[in-house]
């Protein structure tokens, strides 16, 4: 095997180096795009455009499927939107990520919200309600 030059130990360092900082700043570009697209989504929340906001979120969250805060706001746009079946299947997600008081408090609400009464009670484990009896007059 024949030995290689001592300048070209040279060159290969500066080869990696160059490898390691093209892919830092790739890092950083996709970072960089990920905070806009999350930033754009809060506007168009603020906004009202809550629509708009709810796809900028959605595509958020094919990059990240656990990011619990674009979760949230996408949570709150889907509410205010009036999309309640949409709001009750992020809240599950949010739940299944961090299961903490305050989300299993907001998924019972829609599961009320939907009609699931049995289901809400059981999420906060309170006792099924029983029908009242009727009384005749």
């Amino acid at each position: 095997m024949k030995k290689l030059p001592k300048w070209s130990y040279g060159l290969i360092l500066l080869l990696a180096g160059l490898g390691v900082w093209r892919i830092a700043h790739l890092a950083k570009l996709a970072m960089t795009v990920e905070t806009d697209l999350f930033s754009q989504g809060q506007v168009e929340l603020n906004h009202g455009n809550y629509r708009s906001a709810i796809e900028i979120f959605e595509t958020f969250l094919k990059r990240d499927p656990h990011h619990v805060p674009a979760l949230q706001f996408k949570l709150d746009a889907e509410i205010r939107a009036n999309r309640w079946k949409d709001a009750e299947e992020t809240a599950d997600r949010i739940m299944k990520i961090e299961p903490t008081p305050v989300h299993k408090a907001q998924l019972a609400e829609l599961y009320r919200h939907n009609g699931k009464v049995d289901l809400a009670n059981q999420l906060l484990n309170l006792p099924q309600a029983t029908p009242t009896p009727t009384v005749k007059k």
